[in-house]
């Protein structure tokens, strides 16, 4: 006598099938999520620090002046980054012969919707006339 056997394949339902493809999208929709916020994080770090570096460019030209420029300026740089920087004479020394006077510089560089960096630096230097 002889045996039959019946040999069942089993596969996987329809229903498995979506319920597997759905897990996998949910999976990959909250890897882009994190993604995409650790690239904007970079591009705004990277805006930061180059709005840092044109601040920093900005305050040092101005404290090597031999002469300060008294008041406010103010310009648009190329990329959307505007400066503004005052500079104002804070305290006239008394001295024995060579007048001096000690002067606060305030820069500060703008760019996109409302990000800011402020520099401020100090110096000393001849009295200016008002």
């Amino acid at each position: 006598m002889r045996k039959h056997y019946r040999i069942v394949e089993r596969g996987f339902t329809l229903l498995e099938v979506i319920v597997a493809i759905a897990i996998a999208g949910a999976g990959l929709a909250v890897l882009a999520v994190i993604l995409g916020g650790a690239l904007d994080g970079t591009a705004r770090s990277g805006s930061r620090e180059e709005g840092l570096s044109r601040a920093r460019s900005r305050l040092d030209g101005a404290l090597v002046l031999e002469r300060p420029v008294i008041g406010r300026q103010e310009g648009t740089d190329q990329d959307g980054y505007r400066w503004i920087m005052e500079t104002r004479q804070i305290a006239k020394l008394p001295s024995n012969g060579l007048p001096l006077a000690f002067y606060a510089v305030d820069v500060e560089v703008l760019w996109g919707s409302g990000a800011r960096v402020h520099l401020t630096g100090r110096r000393f230097g001849p009295p200016v006339a008002p």
